[in-house]
């Protein structure tokens, strides 16, 4: 089975970043364990900083046994690919993600 879960945001008003998605994260992870992270659509956070604000506002999950880890930490990607449970990808900008994506074919 597949899922996909598209946010278009990942902060909402009074709350903590992706606090408003915990539960449909959650539920399309689907007992996930290891995630990969793509961070290549930020722009103007670091990667680091983008996994970090990602592993923060998952905490929860870590919490529950998920493991949150960004690709450009591993030293075979596509094996870190085919490996994983899930792939989660961050928003920013689309020709930026595209870019480094093609970058690392």
């Amino acid at each position: 089975m597949r899922n996909l879960l598209l946010l278009s945001n990942s902060r909402m008003p009074g709350l903590g970043y992706l606090e408003h998605a915990q539960e449909a994260i959650r539920d399309a992870l689907c007992g996930a364990r290891r995630i990969v992270l793509i961070p290549y659509a930020s722009v103007t956070i670091a990667w680091d900083s983008t996994a970090k604000n990602v592993r923060l506002g998952l905490q929860a999950l870590q919490d529950e046994g998920v493991e949150i880890t960004a690709i450009h930490h591993f030293k075979d990607p596509i094996a870190a690919l085919a490996e994983c449970d899930a792939i989660l990808v961050n928003g920013g900008n689309t020709f930026n993600l595209l870019h480094h994506l093609r970058r690392k074919e």
